[in-house]
This record gives C-alpha cells, structure tokens and sequence, in this order.
C-alpha cells in the first residue's frame, strides 16, 4: 500500500502492486479460515465462548472463558480496500493501521488467557502436590500406628503363652512332690 502512494508509478504498476495486496487480502482469509484446534475454528468468527474447566470446583472462578467470535479475516480486521490509486492506497494505509491495532488486541487477548491457564495449570500441579503429600502422610501415619499395634499384639501373646507354660511346670512340678 505505501509503494503505491509513489506518484512515480504509472497504473500498470499500481496494477501489480494491487494484485499483490489482494494475493496478501487472500492469504490472511486462508489463515483465517483453516487456524482451528481440536475441530474449533479459531479467528474465522464462526466460533462461540469455549469454557475450559481449570479448577475442581462450578463456578466461574474455575473456568476460563475463550470468546472465539471475532472474525479475523481481511474482512474482520478492516483491510476492504484496493491500492489500485494514489487515494485508496491512502485509505488502504489506514485501514492497515486499524487492522495492526485489531489483531494485536486479539493477540494480547489471547496471551492473557494463555498466561490465566498456565497459572491454572501451576495452581493444580502444586495442589496435586499437596494431595500427594497429605495422603502420604496419612498412609505413613497408619502404617507406623498398625505396626505398633501389631508388635503390641505380639508381645501380650508371646507374655501370655510364657505365663501359661510356667503355671504348667508349676502344676508337674506339685504332682511329682505327690508322687
């Protein structure tokens, strides 16, 4: 666009100039159109609000919100324009400052939800950490509680069997003085 605001160029000239910006008009509708994920069209419009569940709770502070209904094709951003003359290479320009400024909001759009799901993604690896950790601790806790139990247990049954086998020997013993 700004090669054609060149009052040197004669109209064939501007002609290439023109088939190149709709060539470029084109491939951003082609980006446009086939930028999808997971069968989700991204930036051709068609798309609605797509929540992803970040947390383990319902309500909305454990969702995020993607609003994927912008539309940024040529179209959608605001490049409509030839650069075919000196006046609608001028208004080409400021269609192409416009659509700098729409984009890049979209991108700065984009990057906050990236930057809210990795903090997400970093809040559940440490609580699933935390998990972990309390449920060690709780296995631990009882494994050490029944093995005390257990050599307890032991120890009464070994105490018992001893104090059994004496009043055993006693009792042969008074029989042989019997005897």
């Amino acid at each position: 666009a700004e090669q054609s605001l060149n009052g040197t160029l004669s109209n064939t000239e501007r002609g290439y100039l023109n088939s190149e910006f709709s060539n470029l008009k084109s491939e951003i509708n082609r980006i446009s159109d086939s930028t999808e994920f997971n069968g989700v069209k991204l930036l051709d419009g068609s798309g609605s609000t797509v929540n992803i569940q970040v947390g383990i709770g319902t309500d909305a502070a454990d969702r995020v919100a993607i609003d994927l209904s912008d539309d940024l094709d040529a179209t959608g951003i605001g490049v409509t324009g030839t650069v075919d003359s000196t006046t609608n290479a001028t208004t080409a320009m400021g269609q192409i400052d416009d659509a700098i400024a729409s984009v890049t909001s979209a991108r700065s759009g984009f990057g906050a939800i990236q930057n809210r799901l990795e903090s997400s993604i970093r809040n559940i690896n440490l609580q699933s950490e935390n998990l972990s950790a309390a449920n060690s601790r709780i296995r631990d806790v009882d494994i050490a509680k029944e093995t005390s139990t257990m050599t307890s247990y032991q120890i009464l049954q070994q105490a018992g069997v001893s104090m059994l086998a004496q009043a055993n020997m006693t009792s042969s013993l008074a029989m042989a003085l019997f005897q």
